[in-house]
């Protein structure tokens, strides 16, 4: 067979996988875990309509797909080294079209990488890429990935600390724009007043993007940070969450975008009394008693507007929650595009973290307070990654035509930092 008919035969068979591609409906968005799946060479885990190829900082060669699953089960991340070699890989950050990969190998440097979906609605449609980052020890909880266009992306980690000098908070920003790291230390700007301080301690928890233009960190016992991460010299922002009664645990709370990944929501669960109050009850009937609230930020005046309510009692008694244990819900995150529908974690086995325990995600609607839809997870192991899952759009550009919800950033645009 001469060169040209082979160079032929790759070129028509990359042709049929992308048209592949284009005929398969994939989800709008995705829940991604945190958790990568490691997968031998060939293996049907992966999909291969998704997959992209690379090599590491080593040379040695690396494949990344994803396994797409419709919320409210998770999604995976795949990734596929050569036989024998041992990695562990998470997922850092996703927004828009890409996901920031951590591919660590044992004995070896660790790795980042930035997987792009193509668009299969694009006039010459391009194969999933998977771009090595130069390499930089991040921290995965305080780093963020934010897309704008076609080819701009910057990676951001955020670390905060104190100026002893001034007494006032410092972060030190360290950017990769262009290809290359730098590094500021601007100071946390924000509102005056009684309340409005900047914590003494911060830890990230999360970080999202909101529309093209802004990053996010949060934290959830004290509030938000936002930074332009594309101006030239980008500032931090602090803006506090709502004052509410919570478990004293994070897992109980959290800060997402939706509508389209420009509206910011924080979702709190907190202990209901029997006889209404907010606090735990003593009442065995009530004992794992909850309200659900949900807020939205305006971003003209960074001011929360609480915007939903859901309590146990009313939830509990619809037909569709028959089965599933009367229990505390668990790690809320709103749905990328739907601001009232919210997935939920829920164990079987209240809180105990052992191989009997069930686990069930579930899809509610806090407008209409219904219940959208269940998905058990086979196994308690299977869903321990849910704790850190990421709502991410990636899915949505290997369908032909994608959602026409797309990140509304006029909003954060008022915002100065």
């Amino acid at each position: 067979m001469t060169k040209r008919s082979r160079s032929s035969r790759r070129a028509r068979a990359n042709q049929l996988d992308t048209a592949a591609a284009a005929a398969t409906t994939y989800p709008p968005w995705v829940l991604l875990h945190r958790s990568c799946t490691a997968v031998a060479p060939g293996s049907s885990i992966a999909d291969r309509n998704t997959q992209a190829a690379g090599h590491t900082t080593t040379g040695l060669p690396i494949a990344v797909s994803i396994c797409v699953a419709p919320p409210p089960e998770g999604s995976r991340v795949c990734v596929q080294h050569p036989d024998g070699v041992q990695s562990t890989s998470d997922v850092v950050a996703a927004h828009g079209d890409s996901v920031l990969i951590k591919v660590s190998s044992l004995g070896r440097v660790t790795d980042h990488f930035i997987y792009n979906a193509f668009d299969a609605a694009a006039v010459t449609p391009r194969p999933p890429a998977l771009l090595l980052l130069p390499v930089c020890y991040l921290d995965r909880d305080g780093t963020g990935l934010l897309r704008r266009g076609e080819d701009e992306f910057v990676v951001a980690e955020l670390r905060i600390g104190y100026d002893n000098t001034t007494r006032m908070a410092a972060g030190e920003l360290r950017l990769l724009r262009s290809g290359e790291w730098r590094a500021t230390r601007p100071r946390v700007s924000h509102d005056g007043g009684e309340g409005k301080d900047f914590p003494s301690t911060w830890h990230n928890d999360t970080v999202i993007p909101v529309g093209d233009e802004l990053l996010c960190w949060a934290d959830m016992r004290h509030g938000l940070i936002f930074s332009k991460a594309f101006d030239e010299s980008p500032g931090l922002r602090y803006v506090p969450l709502p004052k509410d009664h919570n478990f004293g645990q994070t897992v109980f709370r959290n800060v997402c975008v939706t509508a389209g990944g420009g509206t910011v929501k924080f979702v709190n669960i907190f202990p209901r009394c029997c006889c209404g109050g907010p606090s735990r009850s003593n009442c065995r009937l009530s004992e794992h008693a909850y309200t659900v609230h949900t807020w939205t930020l305006n971003m003209d005046d960074m001011t929360w507007v609480m915007d939903g309510i859901l309590d146990s009692a009313y939830f509990w008694a619809l037909d569709s929650y028959k089965g599933l244990p009367r229990v505390k819900l668990e790690y809320p995150v709103v749905s990328f595009d739907e601001p009232d529908v919210i997935c939920f974690l829920v164990r079987g086995c209240n809180h105990v973290k052992n191989s009997g325990s069930t686990v069930w995600t579930i899809a509610v609607d806090m407008r209409s307070k219904t219940l959208q839809s269940v998905f058990r997870y086979p196994n308690v192991q299977g869903s321990k990654s849910w704790q850190n899952i990421r709502p991410s759009r990636v899915s949505d550009y290997f369908n032909s035509k994608p959602s026409s919800l797309k990140p509304d950033s006029t909003q954060e645009q008022t915002m100065i930092c």
